[in-house]
């Protein structure tokens, strides 16, 4: 009987050493997946610079992915097995806008799973996407990193897939701890796990989550929130949520649980009709149409690129036709461009019937009333005033009454101007001799127009004037 021998042919990925020294002026260089896998053979604790210079598509290694380490696919780049036994990431990783595809890890009975285990001891990691990721791991489970401590920070990272493991799971980030920072990113993954679950983060405990957000559906036992599973002296800023959520004990719409109740959670917000939860651990719930409205945000302080009142730095960004991230805001790094668009249907608003008369019980008030048309639901006033003679103008705060957010089309609208304006506005006789004008800007769900000035007024010695 002839015996048929076939010989078999074990194929390993091969690590390719990327150019640069790793210091901050000169950067190791990751073009290739080879340079990446590189680093996952050559891990300890020293602060070094790595500088992503190309896309990098885990899905056409050769070999697959899914047969590195005997199945168990990618190997984290920082971890911790015991003091003796470790290699936490403490260097500076910048993906320098580029993206991570197809990343696999099945490491069921293994901690510290995601493209990055561990990182600690002031450890960036910036300016990366992973997408498309399947990752498996214990505890401290994520799609950028597994658990980040010690004055670590995430900053502008995206994370798209699927998550598993036990304890710690978030979409973003597993564990956040001890100091550490996440800022302006976000995470569509789906998530699942058995304790303290999150669509960003599975739990934040004396750290920092700001300007962040969860699109994915999660799935936990307890400690189960569309954000953040449970949170300990955290302070979480200008986020939200829109995933699904389901557990069994400790479940909410942002937050799944804050045992101590010392958290500081503001302009946050998870949607009520998606996720299933009409409570949480913090944050504000809000229906679909008003987490599909610029004004939601605005009025809560969120910096967007339309807008200057709430800050300079352009950091959310909102698609009024509803074709990117389905019309909720996403991070303007993750399109690079302004995108919040006119829409013609909206037609022209014109303010009229303008009136600023001046009380004469030497209160210094001004009342200014005027008629709003058009054909939005809702609109932005906004009064302005010049100490120049109208060469130069700015918005006056002092105000109550039909202005700000929120102003509905009609007649008789009023704008009450208290005594405390700014005394260079008013001369020795006590009249405010200086001119107003009055802005208009559509606001509706999903639109937020600019629209021309509409109209002004002045106030002069008579104590009435119409436009």
């Amino acid at each position: 009987m002839a015996i048929l021998i076939v010989p078999l042919y074990i194929m390993s990925q091969t690590a390719v050493q990327p150019t640069g020294s790793g210091s901050e002026s000169d950067p190791y260089l990751i073009g290739t997946w080879e340079n990446l896998y590189w680093m996952t053979q050559n891990q300890n604790e020293s602060v070094l610079h790595y500088l992503q210079t190309a896309d990098i598509d885990l899905t056409n290694t050769d070999p697959p992915i899914e047969t590195w380490d005997n199945g168990a696919g990618w190997t984290p780049i920082g971890y911790f097995n015991s003091t003796s036994d470790r290699a936490r990431f403490m260097g500076n990783y910048d993906g320098n806008g580029y993206s991570i595809y197809g990343m696999f890890i099945n490491r069921e009975s293994t901690n510290y799973a995601g493209l990055f285990g561990l990182a600690s001891d002031g450890a960036l990691i910036t300016n990366l996407s992973v997408i498309n990721s399947t990752v498996i791991g214990a505890s401290y489970v994520g799609g950028v990193l597994g658990s980040s401590s010690n004055l670590a920070t995430l900053s502008n990272c995206f994370s798209s897939g699927t998550i598993q493991g036990n304890e710690y799971v978030g979409g973003l980030l597993g564990f956040n701890n001890d100091v550490a920072y996440v800022f302006n990113s976000g995470s569509s993954c789906n998530i699942s796990g058995l304790a303290y679950v999150g669509g960003l983060i599975g739990w934040d405990i004396h750290s920092t989550v700001m300007n962040s957000y969860s699109t994915g559906n999660v799935n936990g036992g307890t400690g189960v929130g569309g954000l953040i599973g449970m949170v300990n002296n955290s302070t979480i800023t200008n986020s939200y949520c829109n995933g699904s959520v389901v557990g069994d004990t400790f479940i909410g719409g942002l937050v799944g649980n804050d045992p101590y109740l010392n958290s500081t959670i503001t302009g946050s917000y998870w949607n009520v009709e998606t996720s299933g939860q009409d409570s949480s651990a913090g944050g504000i719930g809000a229906s679909t149409i008003e987490m599909t409205s610029i004004s939601t945000y605005l009025v809560a302080g969120w910096d967007f690129e339309i807008e200057t009142e709430n800050g300079a730095d352009n950091i959310w960004d909102m698609d009024l036709l509803g074709s990117i991230n389905s019309g909720y805001p996403f991070l303007s790094w993750e399109n690079g461009e302004d995108i919040i668009l006119t829409n013609p249907d909206l037609g022209i608003s014109e303010i009229s019937q303008v009136i600023a008369e001046q009380r004469t019980d030497g209160s210094k008030l001004v009342d200014i009333h005027y008629n709003l048309s058009g054909a939005s639901q809702y609109y932005q006033v906004t009064l302005e005033a010049s100490l120049d003679g109208g060469t130069n103008y700015t918005a006056v705060s002092n105000v109550t009454g039909d202005v700000g957010f929120g102003v509905t089309p009609g007649s008789s609208k009023h704008i009450l101007c208290i005594w405390f304006i700014p005394s260079p506005l008013w001369d020795l006789m006590g009249w405010c001799r200086h001119p107003f004008r009055m802005f208009c800007r559509a606001r509706q769900p999903r639109h937020y127009v600019p629209l021309t000035v509409a109209a002004w007024c002045l106030q002069t010695r008579p104590e009435r004037y119409a436009s």
